[in-house]
């Protein structure tokens, strides 16, 4: 069913509108926001605006989401994974969110999905973009201003790591320079906090953040989300292995870029376990890059009713 589609963009654009429509009708009128307790340090700050006047967070959760919604596409467009034009990777992204009932609690989460989905678009490979250096010290110093909303975000350098020691040629140079990225980013900010003597409170929310909260509380989650859990996870397993075969006669920078999205798979749900939500409140950080994988997954002939099958049992069970 999706392959069909795929190859339908009148569909597809309708499609965008009308969850883009019901993104935002569910935002204006069910959105509510996470309390500061145990968050980064930042988001404690900014939490007495958003909460003194929703109208803030929640133009805010619109903008981060459709900021979301034109980085994915762009990284979709710049990698050509599909050979005519396609929106699927937009109205997958818009779907799993709409689906997804955590999606109404304003959380930084929001800010870390939009911060990876710009950090993916930004290492696309274009000859007519930017200068490696640039882009990659724009990676650090977005993720560095990121992590004082979520710490947990810091998993996104990792993913940046690996992405530089498996794509690149003059790995040790990039790394500095996004590792720079990211610490100029702390040194404003402990300069700041030391120049106005707010010192205390940043480290304090820093050791507030509880962590593992999914491994901790793994006995207490009900049986729906385990199966949810299984179903999503064999999804990814079975679509990254159906994209390897269908790249593998593709030019090797189609393949490089393929390999982006597989590691931002593995580094979303290395940060959705590791993070101090519950499941339900941590599970929008994978919808990203799952997403994606369903758009390439939808490019498929080969067995493509099987993928429909994945696909619809994942929508089913996230949206349960």
């Amino acid at each position: 069913m999706f392959f069909y589609l795929n190859k339908n963009t009148i569909i597809q654009l309708i499609a965008v509108v009308g969850l883009a429509a019901w993104a935002v009708f569910s935002i204006v009128t069910q959105m509510q926001i996470l309390p500061p307790d145990n968050q980064a340090f930042l988001y404690q700050a900014t939490y007495p605006l958003f909460s003194s006047a929703p109208w803030i967070f929640k133009t805010l959760a619109i903008l981060l989401t459709l900021l979301s919604c034109l980085m994915i596409q762009a990284f979709f467009n710049i990698s050509k994974f599909a050979e005519s034009p396609t929106y699927m990777p937009v109205v997958f992204f818009l779907l799993l969110l709409n689906l997804n009932k955590t999606f109404l609690l304003f959380s930084p989460v929001f800010f870390t999905f939009a911060t990876a989905s710009l950090v993916l678009m930004l290492n696309a490979e274009n000859e007519h973009g930017n200068p490696i250096s640039h882009r990659l010290f724009s990676c650090g110093l977005t993720i560095g201003i990121n992590t004082l909303f979520d710490y947990n975000s810091i998993w996104l350098m990792a993913l940046l790591v690996m992405i530089i020691i498996v794509t690149r040629i003059s790995k040790f140079k990039e790394i500095l320079i996004l590792l720079a990225g990211f610490i100029f980013t702390y040194l404003y900010f402990f300069t700041y906090g030391y120049l106005a003597d707010s010192m205390p409170s940043i480290l304090d929310g820093i050791h507030q953040m509880k962590y593992f909260n999914i491994i901790h509380h793994a006995s207490s989650i009900p049986w729906l989300d385990w199966l949810m859990i299984g179903v999503l996870g064999l999804t990814l397993i079975v679509f990254s292995f159906s994209g390897k075969v269908y790249f593998d006669n593709k030019i090797v920078a189609l393949r490089r870029r393929y390999v982006f999205c597989i590691l931002l798979i593995i580094t979303s749900v290395i940060i959705c376990l590791f993070s101090p939500y519950d499941l339900s409140t941590a599970l929008p950080y994978v919808l990203m890059p799952t997403s994606i994988l369903f758009s390439i997954a939808s490019l498929i002939e080969q067995r493509n009713w099987i993928h429909t099958i994945f696909i619809v049992a994942s929508c089913v069970l996230i949206w349960l």
